[in-house]
């Protein structure tokens, strides 16, 4: 194993232990230390993030409000230098509320791919999207003939206050 391929083996096992740490263990104040100071998070999902750790937990909780039984599945990484792409899958029993969608009881499957930018030892900046099309028609959602599912999960996340954050572009 070349050097490269090792720093890529331990970004891709970085990542797996945050996505571990936050979605199975549900400890997401631990996981703020795998991000730097001024961490940013680009999910299409959510549009208006802060900068830093928080972005992250504000994201998480999201989706950790309607699942339960998590397991994450991490799938083929590749990098070069700072950058780290990782596809992963992410699975659940949708239990609680997911934006306004009710509890179903049904098995909740997300597919991720991701892009993980590296400053030093931590991770300074991730773009995630979402594979929701799937997950939503599995959770009855939507139907094939509906356009756009972010409009189905429509309900605002709240900043580290508990205030409503809502995309500017609405208001």
């Amino acid at each position: 194993m070349t050097m490269a391929d090792a720093l890529v083996t331990a970004r891709a096992a970085m990542v797996g232990r945050l996505l571990e740490q936050t979605l199975v263990v549900r400890d997401i104040d631990e996981t703020r230390s795998y991000l730097s100071r001024d961490f940013v998070l680009h999910i299409p999902l959510f549009p208006v993030l802060p900068k830093g750790p928080w972005a992250w937990t504000m994201a998480m909780k999201f989706f950790l409000g309607g699942l339960s039984g998590v397991r994450v599945e991490l799938g083929d990484s590749f990098g070069d230098g700072e950058l780290l792409a990782l596809h992963f899958v992410v699975e659940g029993t949708h239990t609680g509320p997911f934006g306004t969608i009710a509890p179903t009881g049904k098995t909740m499957l997300v597919s991720a791919l991701s892009l993980w930018r590296f400053h030093g030892t931590c991770i300074g900046e991730a773009a995630i999207a979402l594979g929701l099309w799937d997950a939503l028609v599995r959770l009855d959602a939507v139907r094939l003939q509906d356009s756009v599912p972010m409009l189905v999960l429509g309900s605002a996340i709240e900043d580290e206050s508990g205030d409503a954050v809502t995309d500017p572009r609405q208001q």
